[in-house]
């Protein structure tokens, strides 16, 4: 990595110092085996379960466009929230 950094100290970038040992982990955020459920977790799940339900069930009817509407409209409302 010399031959990259020679050029930066050249031009006044200085090379970062990095650590090599590793912390010792806190006991009290590792201990927990699951993540804690919370409002917004149930909400996201329980969303992506009606959205997939409805979705199986307007692909089972044959309406193929409309589940994929649907899906489209789906995640386009979850990545833009």
């Amino acid at each position: 990595m010399d031959w990259i950094w020679r050029p930066l100290e050249a031009v006044a970038l200085t090379r970062p110092i990095y650590r090599s040992n590793e912390s010792t982990p806190n006991p009290a955020l590792t201990s927990a085996k699951h993540p804690q459920i919370t409002d917004f977790r149930l909400l996201t799940i329980l969303t992506a379960i009606l959205f997939g339900m409805v979705k199986a069930y307007l692909s089972y009817r044959s309406f193929g466009a409309a589940a994929t509407t649907l899906d489209w409209s789906f995640g386009v409302a979850t990545t833009s929230w």
